[in-house]
């Protein structure tokens, strides 16, 4: 039977995705192998903290507890509600869930490698499309982040597949994939508003010229809009309208916790972009993309200004339906950079870059190859040979773009860091579950694997998890860390939790400033230290301190234990509270000697002739409600004979510009002469809330006699 003049085209395009199907098989295979590897080089089967953050709110669930980060406090401490949710069948029947994300985790990040094959070949080509499938199977942190538990490679899988199936008329199928990407990260409602305009654009045609009140008129035109916007409606607004109802805010309470003011979230967020970039080494071609992209849609736009044409601007770059489609990714590319821009990045690396990996790769590959070929259609009326080249250099510019972002995956390496201290921050969940006495609850700033291990009634002491902490006002709010601003010790401490665990000093103060607070200082002990630096998964990894240690014993435990530094300690609540806090060396600041030095029955040494200065200051502590009081032991010797001041003794609240001297008194060298030891001391009262200024001593001094800072102490009157 002879062959028909199509057949050897038919057969080309069969051995063609035959070809295209078995390298896209090899590189889901190589994904999947590197991606087994990495999990079994730094993860060991556990996932990253924020994780265990979304995993603690899906036990609670199957608890009957709602998806609540303590069992009895409604707080939407999670952003991924469909991964969490995917998180509660093996936790139901009683399985660990961990190896069941990082299946679903690897497998996503295969889909994002199926997607991203199928846009860009459906935009711009069959080898751009495979070039770029490659650079993700060789992606090193493509392979770390499919196993770190978070909704990192599935939000993306579900709107890349939403993406394709819109483009290629599946409207319903589309609606289900972005309703579901849009539970998982709510952010996702930006892409369907885009892809909602864009179907209006795309059946423009069907718009009626008149009659525009009339029903019938107007069905042809707006039907696929409709039923995209109707289908994604009924799904995605039943979520949101009871998530708003049940947890009684519009956004997640991780929001709250992290987004500043947009002038300071988008000068991080500029930052942000342009470190993550650089490190997978793609700032440059992205930049490059939205550069031209942008030039180009401003020059059409100031030709159909020029030419009052007002479809101008839009009709050459929608002359077909695949340029409409590539216009989609490159706005998509837009406005995905924008808004983590506006919301300041992440601190997780590159996250939120991951998060908008579909859109990063194709859009700036679909946006370069647009680029060139809209320059092309410009030359094609004086150069005729242009024209019919365009399809060529167009494939041939973003197979170009795909080879870059390729070495750029594969050359960069990856700055992920390891896990042995997540493995140690499971290990004290473990112990506190084992030994907290009945009724304890934990406080910390590792809010992840220590409260879902441990399941002890938790407080996020940074505000993911507490709603309180979380729409705390802080100014400033998107200058430092992504989520790792917001503070307040003193709620903390009025709620008075067992124990509280975070990275400490050298003398076994706590972090984030609650070793300044009277009431910690008051009834918390230092207990232990975590152990962070090991690799084995085997062996206790809390090491208690000697019961009623010294200052001096713990120091040297801490540096034995963690020498070199940031040690991750363990401080737990009194059975009664300390009558009164003996100031350390380090509460205390000298203009003459900085740091202080230890010595072993003193504060401070300070030898006669020096300069006239503040040779003590601080402690710049807080205190809640209440009396107290101050008290400095001093010491004169070789006093002047004649009468003169030897010292002024300040305590004040503030300790910046605006501070409030609340008691002055000089000390001259007569009382000093009379008496061997002098008590200086000062009564304060802070009235209603606690207070946000700092309370200080301080001590100036002549430096006309020898004088010793025997101890400084603040007490509860």
């Amino acid at each position: 039977m002879p062959l028909s003049p199509a057949s050897p085209h038919l057969r080309w395009n069969a051995v063609k995705g035959w070809a295209a199907a078995t390298l896209l098989f090899l590189a889901a295979v190589t994904f999947c192998f590197f991606a087994l590897y990495y999990e079994q080089l730094m993860h060991k089967g556990f996932i990253i903290d924020d994780a265990y953050i979304s995993l603690r709110h899906a036990k609670n669930f199957v608890l009957g507890h709602g998806f609540n980060f303590n069992a009895d406090e409604r707080v939407e401490g999670y952003t991924n509600f469909l991964w969490t949710l995917l998180m509660t069948p093996p936790l139901y029947f009683g399985y660990p869930a961990e190896p069941l994300v990082k299946v679903l985790g690897i497998l996503s990040a295969v889909g994002i490698i199926v997607a991203v094959f199928l846009l860009a070949r459906h935009t711009v080509g069959t080898l751009p499309g495979i070039l770029l499938a490659a650079a993700l199977a060789l992606d090193p942190r493509l392979a770390v982040l499919s196993t770190w538990g978070l909704e990192i490679t599935f939000y993306p899988m579900l709107y890349g597949f939403a993406i394709y199936a819109l483009l290629t008329g599946r409207t319903v199928l589309a609606a289900l994939l972005f309703a579901g990407a849009c539970m998982t990260r709510i952010e996702g409602v930006l892409l369907v508003g885009l892809s909602a305009l864009y179907l209006l654009w795309s059946d423009r045609h069907l718009a009626p010229s008149s009659g525009w009140l009339e029903l019938r008129t107007l069905m042809p035109w707006t039907r696929r809009f409709l039923v995209f916007s109707g289908v994604f409606a009924a799904i995605f607004g039943t979520y949101f309208a009871l998530r708003w109802a049940y947890y009684g805010y519009m956004l997640p309470n991780t929001f709250y916790a992290k987004v500043g003011t947009p002038w300071n979230s988008a000068a991080r967020g500029l930052k942000y972009i342009h470190e993550m970039l650089s490190r997978m080494g793609l700032f440059g071609v992205v930049m490059l993309a939205l550069a031209l992209a942008a030039g180009i849609g401003v020059w059409l736009l100031v030709r159909a200004i020029r030419r009052h044409r007002q479809a101008l601007a839009i009709e050459p770059l929608a002359a077909d339906q695949k340029e409409r489609d590539r216009l989609l990714l490159i706005a998509m590319l837009f406005v995905y950079l924008a808004y983590t821009v506006a919301v300041g990045g992440d601190h997780f690396g590159e996250r939120f870059i991951y998060h908008a990996l579909v859109i990063v790769l194709v859009g700036t590959v679909v946006a370069l190859s647009f680029a060139v070929d809209q320059a092309a259609r410009a030359l094609s009326s004086r150069h005729q040979g242009i024209q019919a080249a365009r399809p060529v250099l167009r494939t041939t510019i973003a197979s170009v773009v795909a080879a870059v972002v390729l070495h750029g995956l594969a050359t960069h390496p990856h700055r992920f860091g390891d896990m042995p201290g997540l493995i140690g921050w499971a290990s004290l969940g473990v112990y506190l579950k084992n030994n907290a006495p009945q009724g304890a609850s934990v406080a910390t700033d590792a809010a992840g694997a220590i409260p879902y291990f441990s399941e002890l009634p938790s407080i996020d002491t940074l505000g993911l998890g507490d709603i309180h902490i979380a729409h705390k006002k802080v100014p400033n709010l998107g200058r430092g860390a992504a989520g790792h601003e917001k503070g307040d010790p003193q709620y903390v401490l009025d709620r008075k939790p067992t124990y509280f665990a975070s990275w400490v000093g050298p003398s076994g103060e706590m972090g984030r400033d609650y070793n300044r607070f009277f009431d910690y200082r008051t009834n918390y002990a230092f207990e232990g230290l975590v152990d962070m630096g090991r690799w084995d998964l085997n062996g206790n990894r809390v090491h208690l301190a000697p019961a009623g240690a010294t200052e001096d014993e713990i120091r040297a435990f801490i540096k034995r234990l963690a020498p070199e530094g940031s040690p991750f300690g363990l401080a737990k609540r009194l059975p009664a509270a300390r009558p009164e806090v003996s100031l350390r060396h380090s509460d205390l600041r000298s203009r003459l000697v900085d740091p202080l030095p230890i010595l072993p029955d003193a504060i401070l040494v300070a030898k006669a002739g020096h300069q006239p200065t503040h040779v003590l200051f601080g402690p710049y502590f807080r205190f809640g409600p209440g009396s107290y009081e101050w008290k400095v032991t001093l010491s004169f010797a070789n006093v002047p004979s004649e009468p003169t001041q030897l010292c002024q003794f300040e305590a004040l609240s503030g300790s910046g510009r605006g501070e409030a001297v609340t008691y002055s008194a000089p000390l001259n060298s007569v009382e000093a002469a009379e008496r061997a030891e002098i008590v200086l001391s000062h009564t304060f009262t802070i009235a209603g809330e606690a207070t946000d200024a700092d309370q200080n001593i301080r001590l100036w001094c002549e430096g006309k006699a020898d004088l010793v800072v025997r101890s400084v102490v603040v007490s509860r009157k």
